[in-house]
């Protein structure tokens, strides 16, 4: 039975130290890591590829104006302090946005239920009296820790997309225009003192609990195991048939962070496995699903065949379409020649081109014919095509 075509990191420093030996250059696991990493990111950058493009969804939520509010600026045990009457704060209250007295405030942090503290920039610099009606909505919808850029989104229920603005018309709107409804505009940025958060602002603020769709392009997985380095084949395991459970021995040390990594399973208490094309091919092949313990690990399929005491190698999978595998492993051995400084980058970069090119006639996955327009009956030439002939 034929399976996923997996390429790993491992296999990836692997094919670029063959090419480098072959040419008499050897390099460390510093200069293998940095190649590999280069690589790998490079290659996300050559074209838009359609398998990283994923399905993206935010949960809307509904701004809140039940009971009235009142802001302390400066007095009482807290400065710049909002509390609520006849309601208490939604869970998604801190970093939220609350419009009092006319003016868009941040909500900083939350003290209890009912008492909030504001920024200390974005608050309306004055006491606000008791019984003042306010809105809370969200100031921004975190988007995925993978996102890239994404294309437009879609509101629930609406046939229509939501039109992308800038940041500073996002404000104006908000500023001036106090309504809520079905999200219109929208604009990504980066969330403010949240290093490397992106995030979605919209305008107007939800009118009820609703979701937006959109496809996003993703970043690949990062890579932390190379298979190379000691500890990813430290200590022996023992399997059993149709069970997913690992058991290690010898201080193998394994960690959460190896979820999602893939394990490779040998035959020999001594030689850890290599990839197919070395001379310890493993024998099975599993993405890690969780690590109980230090010895203990759950893979994500059934074992074939029972083992024990065999050496095992744990490496990450290298996050792209099987149509990149070539051009991914001429990347690494690229980046490899540029770090060593090698004489023949040329060639190399020649093999690595020819790749990429490869792998982009590859990303489009249907062989039937194509043409512009939509489907039906109709004109499929130019040659069928009555000329038109105006007014004569």
């Amino acid at each position: 039975m034929s399976t996923p075509r997996i390429l790993t990191a491992y296999d990836c420093i692997d094919f670029a130290m063959r090419v480098m030996e072959g040419q008499g250059v050897s390099a460390n696991q510093q200069s293998m890591r940095w190649a590999l990493n280069n690589a790998y990111m490079e290659l996300g950058q050559e074209f838009d590829w359609s398998f990283l493009h994923k399905h993206g969804r935010i949960f809307l939520h509904a701004a809140q104006s039940t009971g009235t509010a009142v802001f302390d600026f400066t007095g009482g045990a807290y400065e710049r302090l909002l509390t609520l009457s006849g309601a208490t704060f939604p869970a998604w209250a801190e970093d939220a946005s609350v419009r009092i007295d006319g003016v868009t405030c941040r909500i900083e942090d939350t003290k209890s239920t009912t008492t909030a503290t504001l920024d200390a920039t974005m608050n309306p610099g004055r006491d606000v009296a008791a019984g003042s009606s306010y809105r809370i909505y969200p100031s921004y919808y975190a988007l995925p820790n993978d996102f890239k850029r994404l294309a437009t989104p879609r509101a629930e229920s609406v046939g229509w997309e939501l039109t992308e603005m800038s940041y500073d018309d996002i404000m104006a709107l908000d500023r001036d225009n106090d309504e809520t409804g079905t999200p219109v505009y929208y604009c990504i940025r980066g969330v403010e003192d949240l290093y490397g958060q992106m995030g979605m602002f919209i305008h107007p603020d939800s009118n009820a609990e609703k979701t937006l769709d959109f496809i996003y392009e993703r970043m690949p997985r990062e890579i932390r195991y190379t298979g190379w380095e000691a500890a990813d084949y430290a200590g022996t395991i023992s399997v059993t048939v149709g069970s997913p459970n690992v058991t290690g021995a010898s201080a193998t040390g394994w960690s959460s962070l190896m979820q999602g990594a893939i394990m490779r399973i040998g035959t020999s208490a001594s030689n850890a496995p290599t990839g197919l094309r070395g001379t310890a091919a493993w024998v099975e092949e599993r993405a890690i699903a969780t690590v109980s313990t230090s010895s203990l690990i759950l893979l994500d399929n059934d074992i074939v065949t029972s083992r024990a005491g065999v050496k095992c190698r744990i490496t990450d999978p290298i996050d792209i379409d099987p149509s990149l595998h070539q051009a991914m492993l001429w990347g690494v051995a690229r980046n490899l020649a540029i770090e060593r400084n090698y004489d023949g980058l040329a060639s190399i970069t020649a093999q690595y081109a020819k790749a990429v090119s490869d792998a982009r006639r590859a990303n489009n996955r249907t062989v039937g014919r194509q043409w512009a327009g939509v489907g039906g009956t109709g004109y499929r030439r130019l040659a069928d095509v009555t000329p038109y002939l105006g007014n004569a």
